[in-house]
């Protein structure tokens, strides 16, 4: 009994570590993509912001501030979705704060 629940907990801290790996890379492409330069990512479970009632399994949601090449600092949420599938890029949504 042991022995199954140590197997269990190593795969289940293996994928999860997996999963941040991901999110993190889909994150990084993402800002690059828009130039970007990140100041902070606040990986979230409960408080989902824009993305509390329709988030699900397979997103991750971030609160982020960014810095523009501008030097104008950006706050709000980014939520990704997919982390196993379709491209690396994967689908992102954006809710900047006002």
């Amino acid at each position: 009994m042991t022995g199954v629940l140590l197997v269990g907990t190593v795969v289940a801290v293996t994928l999860l570590w997996q999963c941040d790996v991901r999110w993190r890379e889909i994150l990084s492409l993402w800002l690059q993509k828009n130039d970007y330069r990140l100041e902070s990512a606040e990986y979230r479970v409960f408080r989902l912001g824009p993305f509390t009632w329709t988030s699900a399994r397979g997103h991750a949601v971030f609160y982020i501030a960014v810095i523009r090449p501008d030097s104008v600092r950006k706050r709000g949420w980014i939520r990704l979705s997919d982390p196993f599938g379709g491209p690396v890029d994967g689908n992102i949504e954006v809710h900047w704060e006002t």
